[in-house]
């Protein structure tokens, strides 16, 4: 397929249809400790393929064939980055200059026995809040990850253990949020399944009464809720 820029945010090209909301976004460091035996494996113990890294330019180069990135992150670690050239391609996309910082797409690969990233999508970053949403959903996904590899059950509550029941919603969903220390804190749907013995719609009224009492606040966006008080 063609090339596709955008002038505005920066210089963004697609390779290829991969769902990009089923990409997980990791740190390079967090690619560095998967990678055992030619093998990627998360925190949750599956495999880790799709990912999305955003990164620093450290050196850039290209050749009729591919262009070759190398990223740094504020995690210490460094990974190559490789873009291919397509044969329908009428020109060869321009390479992304030093120095500036992009957003990765794309499929972790293995050569030689080091790990690389095959690029299907690239995009330079102009908004350094971009940089900023990618460390929090990569820490929202790294915990949700590690607490399903130990037994957590997908959240930081798992379910809704050391929630007394008996006790009115407010006080139950306020108890499970509370006991997420994370920088996103619970997604709505978390906090129902920790609670699924409470109807969907009763969950909702506590989270708008919290809200609008100052009990928790939203993180990222409208669906993420951490507490003012830790229990």
């Amino acid at each position: 397929m063609s090339p596709s820029v955008e002038a505005s945010p920066g210089v963004a090209r697609d390779r290829g249809n991969q769902d990009k909301n089923g990409m997980k976004p990791v740190c390079i460091k967090t690619i560095s400790r998967s990678f055992v035996d030619d093998q990627f494996t998360a925190a949750d113990g599956s495999q880790l393929s799709q990912v999305t890294v955003v990164g620093r330019v450290t050196s850039s180069e290209s050749n009729n064939q591919r262009s070759d990135y190398k990223l740094s992150d504020s995690s210490g670690g460094s990974i190559l980055a490789r873009e291919y050239i397509n044969d329908e391609d009428i020109e060869q996309p321009p390479l992304i200059s030093e120095g500036s910082y992009v957003r990765v797409y794309g499929t972790l690969k293995s050569f030689q026995g080091s790990p690389h990233v095959v690029i299907s999508r690239i995009s330079e970053i102009k908004d350094p809040n971009e940089i900023t949403m990618h460390l929090l959903e990569m820490t929202h996904t790294y915990l949700r990850m590690k607490n399903i590899g130990t037994g957590g059950g997908g959240s930081s509550g798992g379910g809704s253990g050391g929630v007394d029941k008996s006790a009115n919603v407010n006080d139950q969903v306020r108890t499970v949020i509370q006991g997420n220390k994370s920088v996103t804190g619970f997604s709505v749907s978390e906090i129902k399944s920790a609670l699924s013995h409470v109807p969907p719609d009763q969950i909702m009224n506590a989270i708008n009464f919290l809200s609008g009492e100052g009990f928790i606040f939203s993180t990222i966006d409208d669906d993420h809720f951490r507490a003012t008080e830790d229990a």
